[in-house]
């Protein structure tokens, strides 16, 4: 189990590197999308109900919403400005979900709704996708990339699970969220941020001096770091609690040793887009 999720990862690694680095605006644009369409589909799972009809229309429909962006993004860059409002939307959901995970079970008659969950489906993929690419494309007031933005916040997410994770199996005692997600910790969480909280360090100090990352302060950008930690931690709780309602352990099998999609990007799914917006709040 151990070997085949190491392989796993390191193929994966190799294929980001080759998509999202390597890869010109067309590779990285089709990239995110096919991400997202994936996450798309194994969503449907969240769906209550087990009518072939609405996790079709589900998936017609959401597949139509993250084609277009890609498409908007590829036609011009100042046109995917346009859809920042749906970021907005998903945020306000990103906020209102902090209340369901903190009181789970007590809301389920609302996630347990076809409409509801197919909705929060698309928007929440949806802002993820358009605030990856905008993350990655946006004009900053400087020579420096985007890419080393989407790149922070990559090692954020992934330094929060990682020692979230290891300092939860080593010290972990008290649950954070049982009903949730019975092995997560507040030892673990606590881990979790200070981890990220060191590799943001490293990583500031690595980073190139036309960086974006280096046109706010670095106390604004500590704030921004510690918001995006937190709901990064909540994506994943998010996540746990979907499936938890649709019974299920991993979104899928799709990645030997990591399950799927979704168990890889749900950090995400919450991070960038939170990131995004307050880092163009505090760009001057």
């Amino acid at each position: 189990m151990i070997k085949q999720r190491l392989i796993s990862g390191i193929l994966l690694i190799i294929a980001a590197y080759v998509i999202f680095v390597l890869g010109d605006k067309y590779v990285f644009c089709l990239g995110a999308t096919g991400l997202s369409l994936l996450g798309l589909y194994e969503w449907r799972q969240f769906l209550p109900s087990n009518s072939l009809l609405k996790k079709v229309s589900f998936l017609g429909i959401g597949a139509a919403a993250l084609i277009a962006i890609c498409s908007t993004t590829l036609i011009s860059i100042n046109y995917l400005n346009l859809l920042l409002p749906i970021v907005f939307f998903a945020l306000a959901w990103w906020i209102i979900a902090i209340l369901l995970v903190a009181t789970f079970p007590k809301f389920t008659d609302v996630l347990l709704n076809d409409f509801i969950s197919a909705i929060l489906g698309i928007l929440t993929l949806s802002a993820f996708l358009i605030a990856f690419l905008l993350m990655r494309f946006y004009s900053y007031k400087t020579a420096g990339s985007g890419l080393s933005v989407l790149f922070y916040v990559l090692c954020l997410v992934w330094a929060t699970d990682i020692c979230a994770y290891g300092t939860g199996k080593m010290y972990g005692k008290h649950k954070l969220i049982k009903a949730v997600s019975p092995g997560k910790t507040i030892e673990g969480l606590i881990g979790g941020i200070i981890g990220a909280i060191l590799i943001s360090q490293i990583f500031l100090t690595l980073a190139p001096h036309n960086s974006p990352l280096l046109l706010i302060s670095k106390s604004e950008l500590s704030l921004i770091t510690i918001v995006t930690i937190l709901f990064s931690i909540l994506g994943d709780l998010v996540e746990s609690m979907f499936k938890r309602l649709a019974n299920i352990k991993d979104s899928s099998k799709l990645i030997p040793g990591h399950g799927g999609v979704l168990d890889r990007i749900d950090s995400l799914l919450s991070a960038i887009p939170v990131f995004f917006l307050l880092f163009l709040a505090f760009l001057k």
